[in-house]
């Protein structure tokens, strides 16, 4: 496999945007990079580091990973097959897809929509009106309704 491109902060003002403004960012490397604005789109494969910060609306596209202590934004959307770390914190509105595996200590704000077979870890904590797919496996002192 080939190795991926690490990107900085100074490499995504030269990335392309679509037509509704969003960032386009390809697959690569971001772990060096802390925070990421509004509207960013990205590709398959990605990884990031720990502590990173995404704005609302922000897209992941399959086979994501992403580090501990992750931040996510309102309306974040994720394919299937994502990976988060410990300790992840998802605001409003998140949607996930089919097949996402989600490690210790999660917190989900309200509304939060998971696809079919995710894969929560320990003491993960929803947040009202979430709704779960078909199969979905909760590991002990997960807690509802907070």
């Amino acid at each position: 496999m080939e190795k991926m491109k690490k990107y900085t902060e100074a490499d995504m003002v030269l990335f392309e945007r679509d037509e509704d403004g969003c960032l386009i960012c390809p697959s690569g490397d971001y772990t060096g990079i802390v925070s990421f604005g509004k509207l960013c789109s990205f590709g398959k494969l990605c990884s990031f580091g720990e502590d990173c910060r995404f704005g609302e609306y922000c897209s992941f596209g399959k086979l994501c990973s992403f580090g501990e202590y992750c931040r996510f934004g309102e309306c974040c959307s994720f394919g299937e097959l994502c990976s988060f770390g410990e300790l992840c914190s998802f605001g409003k509105l998140c949607s996930f897809g089919e097949d996402c595996i989600f490690g210790e200590y999660c917190i989900f704000g309200e509304y939060c929509s998971f696809g079919e077979d995710c894969i929560f870890g320990e003491d993960c904590i929803f947040g009202e009106d979430c709704s779960f797919g078909k199969y979905c496996i909760f590991v002990k002192l997960c807690r509802f309704g907070e």
